[in-house]
């Protein structure tokens, strides 16, 4: 889903309720993950919400976002084959003063991957 800058610019940006969270409006929060590179968003009406396992525990939040990575068969490490987590942690943010940028789950599919040609899915909750 591509977005113009126009569009963006026009559309109401307030914050929306979101299964008891607080996010940017839809059309926003796809816009902010397609600014991270070589994604495809998709919208599933079917996401259910969840506690976010990649937060941190004084600062818990939902899920809306789920991230299939496609990791190289060599990598050894821990890749992300797929996560659903809040949006914060899907952008990688906030970062932590002191510790530099934060890699966030769509960056870290995106530097896994092991086919470069191709784009990383990314699912959201409406």
């Amino acid at each position: 889903m591509t977005l113009s800058l126009r569009r963006r610019k026009t559309r109401d940006i307030t914050p929306v309720h979101v299964y008891g969270a607080i996010m940017p409006v839809l059309d926003v929060r796809i816009a902010q993950i397609e600014a991270l590179g070589s994604v495809h968003v998709t919208i599933d009406p079917h996401f259910m919400p969840e506690e976010c396992g990649w937060c941190d525990s004084e600062r818990p939040a939902i899920t809306s976002v789920r991230v299939y990575g496609n990791p190289a068969s060599d990598d050894v490490t821990h890749p992300l084959e797929m996560e659903e987590v809040c949006l914060d942690c899907a952008l990688g943010e906030p970062a932590a003063p002191g510790r530099g940028e934060r890699i966030g789950a769509v960056r870290q599919a995106l530097i896994e991957r092991a086919d470069t040609d191709h784009d990383i899915r990314v699912e959201v909750c409406e």
